[in-house]
């Protein structure tokens, strides 16, 4: 079965741990700023699907995007960097 719904991805989530300038923010956080500007957009223009990807071997950033809310839907293999990964959907 195939549908179609407006969705928000989620890429590149995380720290950059190249910048060093004294300031830390939580994963949880982040991911509060992010769910709040995603609220704000879905107001302005619609949707209601947030998704994300994570390597399949990443069981970290897995576990943080469960507990996050986010739920596995689906799997895919990359053939450019020839990584499966596992994306993740949340409704909101």
């Amino acid at each position: 079965m195939f549908f179609r719904a407006s969705a928000y991805l989620i890429a590149q989530f995380g720290k950059n741990y190249a910048v060093n300038n004294g300031m830390s923010i939580r994963g949880t956080e982040l991911m509060e700023c992010t769910m709040s500007v995603l609220h704000d957009a879905q107001e302005m223009v619609g949707g209601g699907l947030v998704y994300l990807e994570c390597e399949e071997e990443n069981s970290q950033a897995y576990d943080f995007y469960i507990k996050c809310g986010f739920k596995e839907f689906d799997h895919r293999y990359s053939q450019i960097d020839k990584q499966n990964y596992i994306l993740l959907m949340k409704i909101f």
